[in-house]
């Protein structure tokens, strides 16, 4: 069974979630603070909890269901702290928190996996890992910037626009958040796929690995990379762009989702 940390981190997701929303809806800052010192807690259990699973498999655990909601979500929280702290947009954490949560919750309730395979633990697969899923998890903030776009959209045209009006930040703002997420997201799988490719040649002399998984990393690059040329050269900004980029998380949340369910190779 999962890590007794992954429950106590879950639970201080689920709080900072809790408060954040509650900010959102009061406008309390001391909401927001609180809300930030549970998700920190969180963050800190996890990256203890998630820390012991490496020591005693003597790999990253990633190559499973439990091990790839874990990592992340670890890495959404660590972007999203990111965010709140550089940027004070504490409003985020109520769209981004509750993504983190699900993935949290479908971490703690799946089987921790058996020692991952040898090939699993090369000084390069590491690297390779943890830029394919901090680029996850720059998408996942992608998405929840992009929901708070098209709630402070429906506000502003609503006749009685209510307090949330106030807390969100200008479209364009958000707007322009968003497609820096994506940007951000695009560099660090680009740079998944590039260790995936020296990975793969090193451990079995192939210059592309035959994992699905890692077709379909190629796939979300192109999806996003296709969003990221639209939005800056096309037009597609506003509502277009955030659904483009909500469809785009989904449709690349589904596929990952589905894959973890097949053997493990040499691909997260």
């Amino acid at each position: 069974m999962p890590h007794a940390l992954t429950w106590f981190a879950l639970a201080g997701y689920a709080a900072a979630t809790a408060g954040y929303l509650a900010y959102l809806w009061t406008r309390r800052l001391p909401l927001a603070r609180l809300a930030h010192a549970a998700a920190a807690a969180g963050f800190v259990a996890h990256v203890a909890a998630y820390g012991a699973e490496c020591a005693a498999s003597r790999a990253m655990v990633v190559a499973s269901t439990h091990g790839a909601f874990s990592l992340l979500t670890l890495c959404t929280v660590l972007v999203l702290l990111t965010l709140v702290f550089r940027h004070g947009l504490h409003m985020l954490g109520a769209f981004v928190m509750p993504l983190a949560v699900a993935a949290m919750a479908v971490a703690a309730a799946a089987p921790v996996p058996p020692a991952p395979p040898a090939f699993l633990r090369g000084a390069l697969f590491p690297l390779h890992v943890t830029t394919s899923f901090l680029g996850l998890a720059a998408l996942t903030a992608a998405c929840g910037v992009a929901v708070a776009y098209l709630v402070q959209r429906r506000e502003l045209k609503s006749r009685r626009p209510d307090q949330l009006a106030y807390v969100l930040p200008p479209l364009d703002v958000l707007d322009r958040l968003t497609a820096r997420l994506v940007l951000l997201a695009l560099a660090a799988l680009g740079a998944g796929i590039v260790t995936g490719i020296l990975f793969t040649r090193q451990t079995e002399g192939a210059w592309w690995p035959s994992d699905p998984k890692s077709a379909a990393m190629l796939v979300s690059w192109l999806v996003y990379a296709a969003t990221a040329v639209l939005h800056a050269g096309a037009g597609w900004r506003g509502r277009r762009h955030a659904l483009a980029v909500i469809g785009g998380f989904v449709l690349v949340v589904g596929v990952f989702a589905g894959l973890h369910h097949l053997p493990a190779s040499p691909s997260p």
